[in-house]
């Protein structure tokens, strides 16, 4: 790979971030002014996804859209503030990195 760097690039516009050895995903979403939402496809080495936040509603989705172990899961959601305060969303069972499956949150702002 001739620019490792660009890999970095949907993850920070997103604002997500993958601990594989915590089995948490901390997310920020931000918009660009002027839109009222955000779709972007995230790229890690282990999974894959589509995340989606809407500011209006402050609804967030993730959709797993490919892994490389469908047998891990996401033990933890993190909603980071612009103050760098971590709020845990709601995740009643774990999210299980599996193509297609998908988690939906509403965020604290």
């Amino acid at each position: 790979m001739t620019h490792p760097v660009i890999w970095a690039v949907l993850p920070a516009l997103a604002g997500m971030f993958y601990n594989v050895a915590d089995e948490t995903i901390i997310i920020s979403p931000k918009v660009l002014a002027g839109t009222d939402n955000i779709r972007l496809p995230v790229f890690f080495p282990k999974a894959w996804f589509m995340m989606e936040f809407n500011i209006n509603t402050k609804y967030v989705s993730l959709t797993v859209i490919y892994s490389k172990n469908p047998e891990a899961n996401i033990e933890k959601i993190l909603y980071r503030n612009l103050q760098g305060h971590d709020f845990r969303l709601p995740l009643l069972q774990p999210f299980i990195l599996e193509e297609g499956e998908v988690w939906k949150g509403e965020i604290p702002y």
